[in-house]
């Protein structure tokens, strides 16, 4: 079943858990597979030009898999928001719900 919903905008807080999800899920996972592969010995993680490998590599392919999510985000975020904003002046959007055919029980309101 296929639900339609008119909006005039979407929340700053929900277009950014989007945005930081898809970012830490795309971006975040391959930094944090260079990690493991830093891990291994590979020269795959640098600061500075340097290469660091081992323990050191992975922890520091982990702080660096957050830090770029959120700064992608963030600027991801800016530029979206503004665009959203403009967009919804004119128009409102419409959001598509796609309902499964047997609801998760944990998801569901009592």
């Amino acid at each position: 079943m296929e639900k339609k919903i008119f909006i005039n905008s979407l929340s700053a807080q929900s277009l950014f858990k989007i945005l930081f999800i898809g970012h830490v899920f795309s971006i975040g996972l391959l930094i944090t597979i260079m990690g493991v592969c830093s891990l291994f010995g590979y020269e795959t993680v640098a600061i500075d030009g340097v290469s660091v490998v081992g323990l050191k590599g992975l922890f520091t392919a982990i702080i660096m898999a957050a830090v770029f999510s959120l700064i992608l985000s963030s600027l991801s975020w800016i530029f979206i928001q503004f665009g959203n904003w403009v967009y919804t002046r004119f128009k409102p959007l419409t959001i598509i719900i796609n309902e499964k055919d047997k609801p998760n029980r944990a998801h569901q309101d009592i």
